[in-house]
């Protein structure tokens, strides 16, 4: 990713630091502070980070020639687990919502006015399962754009248990028009809930899912999720 020549950033996932990872997080976090843009030219990782729950939270701003801003990309750490052991998913807590909200606010006060903007997160919010479950349904609800979830276990969506308050903060603040999470390493769906379009960028390695059986073949499909900017003159 350093060599490639373009802007990138990311998100922690639950794999990063957990039983069998090599590096701890203040190791990690120190790593990827050392290869950031100072260094790299491309890797925005924040030098400095808001006090809340998580890592590596923060927002970055894409604006136009004259310096206005076109959209805001927030990426928010969703964490990892929520008692020490590898079942149990973490959540998107309060204090990180109420964070991005009022950088939304701020946002759009120094604009003066609405902005819009996209998030970026690991575990999927539980809305994806909702959306999802009204998709099979057949709801009028939701809005088909394109993929297929293939998650081989009893839940196709692996959520937290524990409910965030993101997504209606987003519906409420009305800036944000997309989510794109990962996790699921099998599931690529992108479905419209709720005026925002909930997408699933595939898994884009973890070395473990390529010894599982029958899925070899499923290496040609990792990829990370690349923003373009297209201008209407």
């Amino acid at each position: 990713m350093r060599n490639i020549g373009i802007p990138w950033a990311f998100t922690y996932g639950n794999h990063d630091t957990e039983a069998m990872a090599s590096l701890s997080k203040s190791d990690l976090d120190a790593v990827y502070r050392s290869l950031s843009y100072k260094t790299s030219g491309n890797l925005l990782y924040p030098y400095t980070q808001p006090s809340i729950t998580g890592r590596n939270n923060q927002w970055i701003a894409v604006r136009n020639e004259d310096g206005s801003l076109r959209q805001a990309l927030f990426l928010i750490d969703s964490n990892a687990y929520t008692d020490g052991s590898l079942t149990k998913y973490d959540y998107i807590h309060d204090d990180q919502v109420d964070w991005y909200a009022a950088e939304i606010e701020k946002l759009e006060a120094s604009e003066g006015r609405a902005v819009d903007s996209m998030v970026f997160i690991h575990i999927p919010l539980q809305e994806y399962r909702t959306a999802y479950e009204l998709h099979l349904a057949g709801s009028d609800e939701v809005t088909y754009f394109f993929g297929e979830n293939k998650e081989k276990g009893k839940n196709k969506i692996c959520c937290s248990d524990y409910p965030s308050k993101l997504f209606d903060t987003m519906v409420r603040l009305g800036s944000t028009k997309a989510v794109f999470c990962g996790h699921d390493h099998y599931n690529n769906m992108s479905l419209e809930y709720r005026g925002i379009r909930l997408t699933y960028g595939m898994s884009i390695d973890y070395r473990h899912e390529y010894r599982l059986s029958g899925h070899a073949g499923n290496r040609k499909r990792h990829r990370a999720t690349r923003c373009r900017m297209h201008y209407v003159i």
